[in-house]
């Protein structure tokens, strides 16, 4: 997808380790850093700018690496967040949305189902979420 989209890709493999530490760094590639990292999100933590991560710009107070810069995004999360009613928090997901394309704070490489399997005597299960949750979930009497 990466390359797709037009990157020049130098896969690099690494334990765990090397992984975490170089993924703070803020070099250049050349240099030990990176410019891109992939990782995933769950369907909870993508699903409304309150929580998530990836969709932010407020540089190196960042929740996530790669210390993206977007005022703009933030200043629509701030109004987003402080919304009094269901319409404008609509309105301004859309404005963050279309910001998002513009600003470009990260990119989404593609969607990941896990596979979960459930007891048939359970009710309740939650399955919109992108990842078992495990609240709501009840055996029939």
């Amino acid at each position: 997808m990466m390359r797709r989209a037009g990157m020049n890709v130098d896969y690099q493999v690494m334990d765990l380790a090397a992984s975490l530490q170089r993924r703070a760094s803020k070099k250049p590639p050349s240099e030990g850093g990176w410019s891109a990292y992939v990782g995933a999100l769950t369907g909870v933590v993508s699903s409304s700018p309150a929580t998530n991560s990836a969709l932010r710009g407020n540089g190196e107070e960042a929740p996530l690496w790669g210390w993206p810069s977007s005022p703009k995004i933030e200043a629509l999360r701030e109004e987003w967040l402080d919304a009094s009613d269901l319409a404008t928090q609509k309105k301004l997901a859309a404005e963050i949305q279309e910001q998002a394309f513009i600003d470009v704070p990260y990119y989404p490489l593609g969607i990941n189902f896990t596979p979960t399997a459930f007891r048939s005597d359970l009710t309740g299960v939650l399955t919109a979420s992108g990842g078992p949750l495990f609240w709501n979930v009840r055996r029939q009497a």
